[in-house]
């Protein structure tokens, strides 16, 4: 589990830990053939992610579109054919990035959900997390505020991107991990609620990394395995917090997928 750190190391930084094999898109799925339709999304999610030609964003966002849609009308497996093409010369991209940008949603993502985390009393990893909400806390003090958002999105494409794209395994790796070590989309109830977590998984994440990478000193492999061992400490070992979570993104309407998939965007055709 990645709440040891030795696993987050192994995971995140060895590029051939989840054996990638990254080609062509085929939309095709590469296990035997499946009984059941969470075994179809299972081995697509796969699929999907091992794709060459695609975003991080794009593959999740494709994913959240399997997830949501309506089997009745068409096998996921065919629709996942049907965008082969589109995915191969960069219409699916250009389709994301239609996608609006909604920062209220993200601003109280970021601050809610953290703040969720810390309540959970495990000891253990916690100080990366506080490390976190502080920054938070000081960057998006007081009332919502889109160019302070901003900021952390800048932070984003700026220098973590740099070093993500120098280690590509590393987001596709813990994508991986996550897919095959949560059974997704069947361990949380529904599909839906499991994308849901996957979502504000990689999300909080994300913001965390763009939070830590704003201080001075140049980000480092160390923060990377000790971010995601933190997170997944309090992640992990609290019982309560799939729940809470779906319950809050319910009830501050992030549970629709377009809002969902706005927590995707990073800002940066705003500026």
């Amino acid at each position: 589990m990645l709440s040891c750190p030795e696993v987050s190391r192994q995971v995140l930084l060895n590029p051939d830990a989840m054996m990638v094999d990254v080609t062509p898109f085929k939309g095709q799925a590469k296990t035997s053939p499946v009984s059941s339709s969470l075994d179809t999304l299972h081995s697509l999610s796969i699929d999907v992610l091992l794709a060459d030609g695609m975003t991080i964003e794009d593959k999740l966002w494709l994913i959240g579109m399997l997830v949501h849609r309506d089997e009745s009308k068409g096998s996921h497996q065919a629709f996942i054919e049907q965008l082969a093409p589109m995915i191969n010369d960069g219409q699916l991209s250009a389709a994301f990035s239609q996608i609006p940008f909604i920062g209220k949603v993200q601003w109280w993502a970021l601050r809610a959900l953290t703040h969720l985390l810390i309540q959970n009393q495990q000891r253990r990893g916690r100080a990366t997390i506080v490390r976190c909400l502080n920054k938070i806390n000081q960057v998006l003090e007081g009332e919502f505020n889109e160019d302070k958002l901003l900021l952390i999105h800048q932070s984003w494409h700026q220098k973590v991107v740099p070093f993500l794209t120098e280690r590509p395994h590393i987001q596709q790796n813990y994508l991986l991990y996550h897919v095959y070590h949560n059974q997704f989309p069947s361990e949380s109830g529904t599909p839906q609620i499991a994308y849901q977590l996957l979502i504000a998984d990689y999300f909080l994440l994300r913001s965390y990394l763009s939070l830590i990478a704003m201080d001075e000193a140049p980000l480092t492999e160390r923060d990377i395995t000790d971010l995601f061992y933190s997170y997944h400490t309090l992640r992990q070992h609290n019982a309560k917090f799939a729940t809470v979570l779906e319950q809050g993104l319910q009830q501050s309407g992030l549970a629709s997928d377009i809002t969902l998939y706005a927590l995707l965007k990073t800002g940066h055709e705003r500026g």
